[in-house]
């Protein structure tokens, strides 16, 4: 029988979980990318260099495999689109990730199906922003690019107007949320859908950027249904089908906004690898290869923390106090293998198990105290 062949656009941490799921799956992975030792590649798939926005390479990966999947948003839409007019199995669909890659058209996609988001307002580039629309704070995010805290201004004071922002984008009214949470959904060929228990985050004030999460979410159970329900719907609204991840904001008087939508595998979802029966990476498996979805319980509460470079340094990747750290019960890392590191990059991440969510809590406390990644020089 021949093996099936998955084919991921961009081969960074994602790719490289991914290409670990299909493995244990009995699948081939194939990953386009400029760098010979990406994530994905150091995990086991076979490189196709180039650039996801290069139509010649995209043509490339998709004759060696059976789909096409994305690790990124950024990717040209229009090419991805000439694929499937060519015969290729492209997951999420062209017609989905145009709903999706430009945060502005996501907005207006998720309005118009009636789901409740923050109130916005288009800004293109080069327009002069002189008060706000919202009042303050007032946020500006870019309609494409932005991720991991990328992207997004943040301006609390009057002072800092007029502005004027360098590429197209909108203004979101701030929400001052008690949480935000995360739901993932996976959506199959037959358009079924499971979502895993939504979760609580917790982001870094300085880079924006995802701190840890606690899974399940401290919220009570309705709150739980009708965020994974809204998820759900969300992702309808785009005709989803594939692996997303839906972030909303949990208000104070109880009402969920969504936030945004990412069309791919999510930091959010990270701590099903240890904590739930399915992974969001072995679901994205199943649903790539046309298999049946599987259970998304969650085996256990959880905290999830991002491994991140540590400030004052870069070059060649230094891992210290790993093994007190593993030592320390309940505890899985994962870290990316990337081989140079600098303040705030990725770096892996790591999931704490117990019984209870203050126990994972007093754990991951302690991991965070210990372990440390950073680049073998120091910088200014």
């Amino acid at each position: 029988m021949t093996q099936f062949r998955v084919g991921i656009v961009g081969g960074g941490q994602l790719a490289g979980m991914l290409t670990e799921a299909c493995r244990e799956a009995n699948f081939s992975c194939w990953v386009l990318d400029p760098d010979g030792h990406c994530p994905a590649v150091l995990a086991g798939a076979s490189h196709v260099p180039g650039d996801s926005w290069d139509l010649n390479a995209l043509r490339s990966l998709s004759a060696a495999v059976d789909v096409v999947t994305i690790e990124i948003e950024n990717v040209d839409v229009d090419n991805l689109a000439v694929l499937e007019a060519e015969g290729i199995d492209v997951v999420p669909s062209s017609h989905t990730l145009a709903r999706v890659v430009d945060k502005l058209i996501q907005k207006e996609t998720l309005q118009a199906a009636s789901l409740p988001t923050p109130a916005f307002k288009a800004q293109v580039a080069g327009e002069v922003i002189e008060k706000p629309p919202f009042g303050l704070p007032l946020v500006w995010k870019a309609s494409r690019g932005g991720y991991d805290g990328r992207g997004v201004i943040v301006i609390d004071d009057s002072v800092n107007l007029p502005w004027c922002p360098e590429v197209d984008g909108y203004i979101e009214s701030f929400v001052d949320a008690q949480m935000e949470i995360a739901v993932m959904v996976a959506v199959s060929h037959k358009q079924e859908s499971v979502t895993w228990t939504a979760v609580e985050m917790a982001f870094s004030r300085d880079t924006n950027m995802l701190q840890h999460l606690i899974a399940p979410a401290r919220i009570s159970p309705s709150i739980d249904i009708k965020a994974r329900d809204l998820a759900v719907a969300s992702v309808h609204a785009i005709n989803g089908t594939g692996l997303f991840g839906v972030e909303m904001f949990l208000t104070k008087e109880n009402e969920l906004l969504i936030n945004e939508i990412a069309p791919r595998a999510h930091n959010s979802g990270h701590f099903s690898m240890d904590a739930a029966k399915t992974s969001q990476f072995e679901q994205q498996a199943r649903i790539l290869s046309g298999r049946p979805l599987s259970s998304t319980e969650q085996t256990s509460p959880a905290v999830m923390v991002n491994i991140l470079g540590m400030k004052g340094y870069r070059g060649e990747t230094v891992v210290e106090n790993l093994e007190k750290v593993q030592r320390i019960l309940g505890t899985h890392v994962h870290l990316y293998g990337k081989r140079e590191c600098f303040h705030s990059r990725k770096m892996g991440h790591a999931t704490v198990t117990a019984a209870t969510i203050d126990e994972a809590i007093e754990r991951s406390e302690e991991l965070q105290s210990l372990l440390v990644v950073r680049g073998a020089e120091e910088s200014g």
